[in-house]
């Protein structure tokens, strides 16, 4: 029997809906009771509290009605990348735990893929299609700090080399074209990918920030324009990631310019030129830049008032030199050294830091499966990374991940009270709710928040 979507209320815990609270609903018989839904949203807090109100027809509460539900996914959004695996290598040793895993978001970088999505100028070729069920993510570019690398990904019909001139143009009606391929399909676009992150394989062709603000306004001018809901993060760097050593202030990686410039001030000076995005995409990695506390005091104290989107976070199983070198230099390497152990109760950790936090949408871990090949990560410092072995073997991550991420997950049963009610707390996401036994076709909505001001959004 065919599902559809009851779109039920978008929890507006940040000021904007990236995913909305679904219900699934099914086909049922003439006569089953009324259904109401309520909800007073707490914005300081992700777990809300639902009321289910059972009427009968004239609308009179109905006690003593058994009401099943069961929730079958969560707003919040877990993906892990595997880009690093070349696909066929993927589906040969990797999908099955992968998607056993539980992850309800799957990432797609058409930046990186420009070459294979458009081969030949305005001839398209959709290989990629996101999975039913899923929430979806875009990569839309365009990464400064590393843009002569990415070049080499690029259609060699175009011309990196003329940045601001033919392949602007390239590049603008390739994205119009992804958007409006798979309007509809894409929850969150992202841009910018540790833009403010100054010089570390050569930036595009020395260009400032005043550029790449007005880069990223021309881009996400052109996505809403296809796409007016569309959902935009500007992925950047935190300062957590940004100090080293000596006077922050003189922070220069590589010698080229431009020097890092705080996420903070990036986003000051995105909001100052109107700059149509959504949501903070942050790089936190515990153990190699920061450590759980300092995470948690950061998340709390980021202005702005907008959602986060936790985009690149691995921690590693293993040491190695360089990790061990700058996980030292900012006091958070750990006592007995990079573990499996260590690596479980860090991400572990993490998630429940974003669980908590209420501003935060999502979690993409950056690494699925070890990299002892160096396939993409050209210092060495996230080889054992992945919540997979090199032999295909899972970690303790793994398995402690996916137990985690399933008790999030709410179900239950219970009798109305005298009122017709049943109460309980769930996190957003998508239900099946039943009444004596049928899947309920149709429900009201009643829907407040509290007046009380919320002291953990930022703003």
């Amino acid at each position: 029997m065919k599902l559809s979507k009851w779109v039920l209320v978008g929890i507006a815990l940040i000021g904007i809906v990236v995913v909305g609270t679904y219900f699934i609903l099914l086909p049922s018989e003439k006569g089953v009771p009324k259904v109401t839904f309520k909800i007073t949203i707490d914005k300081s807090t992700k777990w809300q509290t639902y009321t289910l109100i059972v009427k009968d027809q004239d609308g009179n509460p109905l006690s003593g009605v058994d009401v099943s539900y069961e929730q079958t996914d969560l707003d919040f959004m877990f993906s892990v990348d595997y880009e690093a695996i070349p696909h066929d290598l993927f589906t040969q040793n990797y999908e099955q735990p992968y998607y056993e895993l539980g992850l309800n978001t799957i990432h797609f970088s058409p930046y990186l893929n420009w070459a294979q999505l458009e081969p030949q100028k305005g001839e398209f070729n959709w290989f990629y299609e996101y999975p039913e069920g899923f929430h979806n993510t875009a990569d839309l570019g365009l990464s400064l700090p590393n843009f002569e690398d990415d070049s080499k990904t690029f259609p060699e019909w175009t011309e990196p080399d003329d940045i601001d001139g033919k392949f602007k143009q390239d590049y603008e009606e390739f994205v119009k074209a992804f958007v409006s391929h798979y309007n509809g399909t894409v929850d969150v676009y992202r841009l910018g990918s540790e833009v403010n992150t100054g010089s570390w394989s050569g930036a595009a062709q020395g260009k400032s920030y005043d550029w790449a603000v007005d880069w990223l306004k021309w881009q996400c001018s052109l996505i809403k324009e296809i796409d007016p809901d569309a959902k935009i993060s500007i992925d950047l760097a935190p300062e957590l990631l940004l100090v080293r050593e000596g006077n922050p202030q003189e922070l220069d990686w590589t010698g080229l310019l431009p020097k890092p410039m705080w996420e903070m001030d990036f986003i000051q000076k995105l909001i100052d030129n109107e700059v149509e995005f959504d949501i903070i995409g942050i790089e936190l990695h515990p153990g190699l830049y920061c450590n759980l506390q300092d995470i948690i005091e950061y998340l709390i104290n980021l202005p702005f008032n907008k959602p986060i989107y936790i985009w690149e976070t691995v921690t590693a199983s293993a040491d190695t030199t360089l990790l061990a070198e700058e996980s030292s230099v900012r006091g958070c390497h750990p006592a007995g050294g990079f573990t499996e152990e260590y690596q479980k109760n860090q991400i572990l950790g993490l998630f429940d830091i974003a669980i908590e936090n209420p501003r935060i949408i999502g979690i993409e871990y950056l690494s699925f499966v070890d990299d002892p090949q160096n396939r993409w990560s050209s210092d060495g410092r996230f080889l054992f990374g992945g919540l997979l072995r090199a032999d295909g073997t899972p970690k303790p991550a793994y398995y402690a991940l996916m137990d985690y991420w399933h008790s999030l997950f709410t179900s239950g049963q219970a009798k109305t009270d005298q009122n017709g009610e049943i109460t309980f707390n769930a996190l957003p996401g998508t239900f099946t709710i039943k009444v004596n036994g049928q899947v309920v076709t149709k429900i009201e909505e009643e829907v407040t928040e509290k007046e009380e001001p919320c002291h953990v959004c930022g703003g």
